[in-house]
């Protein structure tokens, strides 16, 4: 009887230690999907500019995966990008940048997202000038500031706060 109870218990805790381990499962999954019109004449079509990021223990991860999913969010804004300048009616830049800070004994962390639109009239003008002492006022721009515990090497909140910076941005251009 004591040998029954010890397998018994020898089994729970293998079977837990087995699906602890595991690697197949995340705490949250999301999805999207996107598809271009098939009418191009109704959309605004959009140029990129730059994007920077500037996070502690390196940018270029967070800047390429900027570059891939911002298409698709201004896509379901009606906008497209193009590489042909003369097409485009505006650029797009945007900049990305994470602080961390201690509250006590934890680290918490601070994201800024900033989405800019120039108009293609100024497009020449602004990247004719490499003079850092000269500042320019975009046509619009959306910037979002969070704070918490995730930073922009979380796909699922550099997702949202690109997404929302997006939002704010396309409904002043539209104001307009």
């Amino acid at each position: 009887m004591k040998n029954k109870h010890l397998y018994v218990l020898a089994v729970c805790v293998f079977t837990f230690y087995i699906a602890s381990c595991s690697t197949s499962g995340m705490h949250f999954k999301s999805s999207a999907s996107w598809s271009k019109t098939e009418n191009e004449e109704q959309v605004s079509k959009i140029k990129l500019g730059s994007i920077n990021a500037d996070k502690s223990g390196g940018s270029l991860s967070i800047e390429k995966e900027i570059s891939q999913v911002l298409p698709l969010l201004f896509l379901e804004k009606g906008f497209v990008f193009t590489n042909n300048a003369e097409e485009a009616s505006y650029i797009v830049d945007v900049c990305a940048t994470e602080r961390e800070f201690f509250v006590g004994w934890n680290t918490k962390k601070s994201v800024t997202m900033e989405v800019s639109f120039w108009s293609n009239d100024h497009l020449q003008d602004k990247y004719s000038v490499n003079d850092p002492s000269v500042i320019e006022t975009p046509l619009a721009a959306g910037r979002i500031i969070a704070g918490g515990s995730e930073g922009l090497s979380s796909s699922n909140n550099l997702h949202n706060i690109l997404k929302r910076s997006i939002a704010i941005v396309v409904e002043k251009v539209n104001e307009k």
